[in-house]
């Protein structure tokens, strides 16, 4: 280590103390800063993105049955609109998206798709945030009326600590 020498050549020896004092204390809060970011960002809050996941599924089924003209497109609904039926089926409850699709309005109307079972809470949107968040929309094709509700449940990076 090069030492620091004042006017006379001679060492200053408190200088070198001070030295090798601040520069591991500086790197040790920096450390800790680091390990603290590093927690805060990776436990820290929820991603909110139920809204626009149900908004950009509504959009997805939505131009599948209008841009289709397969006339049955009921039977073959998952392979037409190209969604993954073993993902929505059988990880229901993981994945919690739910598709609902009616002629006409889905309060009287007649239901041509369902996936899921839990739309009554798309009425309670707003009363509590962790209901489901819910998306509805309108559209004709062929003179006919369509109604599709989509709701999504999924909370990303929630963990359990």
């Amino acid at each position: 280590m090069r030492y620091l020498m004042n006017k006379r050549g001679e060492q200053d020896v408190e200088t070198d103390k001070w030295i090798l004092i601040v520069i591991p204390l500086f790197m040790l809060i920096a450390f800790s800063f680091a390990i603290g970011l590093g927690q805060g960002l990776f436990f820290g809050e929820d991603y909110e993105f139920r809204n626009v996941e149900a908004q950009i599924l509504n959009l997805k089924v939505k131009d599948c049955i209008s841009n289709n003209l397969y006339e049955n497109i009921w039977a073959d609904f998952y392979k037409v609109c190209n969604l993954n039926e073993k993902v929505l089926k059988e990880r229901l409850e993981e994945v919690k998206l739910n598709i609902m699709v009616c002629e006409g309005e889905c309060n009287s109307g007649k239901e041509v798709f369902r996936l899921g079972s839990d739309f009554t809470s798309c009425d309670l949107d707003g009363k509590n945030e962790n209901y489901k968040k819910c998306y509805k929309d309108k559209f004709i094709k062929n003179g006919k009326s369509f109604e599709i509700w989509t709701g999504s449940n999924h909370v990303s990076r929630r963990t359990n600590a």
